[in-house]
């Protein structure tokens, strides 16, 4: 066996296994129902507003990630650790150095969608397929 047909075999064996490896991709969507009673959605508007909140803060907190004392002296962490009454951030995340939000932002919206439920609202969980669907 030659070379070029080695290569030819081994780049066709790697081609089909990161084919093989591309299964789909799946996303969950959240609808928060709102609650039957006044006081139930005043405070689910407060969760939303405290939700908002924490998603900044999140973004807040990634772009200031490469600045020492800039998201700690920002939001008054200090030495100390910060979660806003349960909302998203923790000092573990910030010793870490990920500068992406999304494991932030994902914290506060799932302490939102459980507050939702606290204040009689419900949440309606879809779950879809964003990529590499089987087409049936």
């Amino acid at each position: 066996m030659n070379i070029h047909r080695l290569t030819g075999l081994i780049c066709t064996i790697a081609f089909v296994s990161v084919l093989a490896a591309c299964g789909p991709v799946y996303r969950t969507n959240y609808t928060l129902n709102e609650p039957a009673t006044e006081s139930g959605r005043l405070c689910s508007s407060n969760v939303i507003i405290m939700s908002n909140t924490c998603v900044e803060n999140c973004r807040q907190m990634a772009r200031s990630c490469y600045n020492p004392g800039g998201f700690h002296t920002s939001i008054g962490l200090g030495s100390g650790g910060y979660r806003g009454a349960g909302w998203g951030y923790e000092r573990s995340m910030l010793d870490e150095r990920d500068c992406s939000p999304r494991k932030c932002e994902e914290n506060c919206l799932a302490s939102a969608r459980a507050a939702h439920v606290r204040c009689g609202g419900t949440v309606t969980e879809e779950t879809v397929c964003t990529a590499n669907c089987d087409k049936k």
